[in-house]
């Protein structure tokens, strides 16, 4: 969890990078290290819909967020 929204989409930045970097290697393995990497690095982007949505659309990022983990 980060503790503000510019931290949030600069970890799911960095994740998805980086985890980009991994699928396009020869290795099996480090492919697979990367969709997960890549998947898990959405979190940070629900968390940053989190911080920039109102009240009312708290509640189904929430559930989102709840989804993906």
């Amino acid at each position: 969890m980060c503790i503000n929204l510019q931290t949030s989409i600069l970890a799911f930045g960095l994740g998805e990078l980086s985890g980009l970097y991994l699928v396009t290697r020869d290795s099996i393995e480090k492919k697979l290290i990367g969709l997960f990497v890549m998947f898990y690095s959405l979190v940070q982007l629900f968390e940053a819909f989190i911080y920039n949505s109102g009240e009312s659309a708290n509640e189904i990022y929430s559930r989102l967020l709840l989804l993906n983990l």
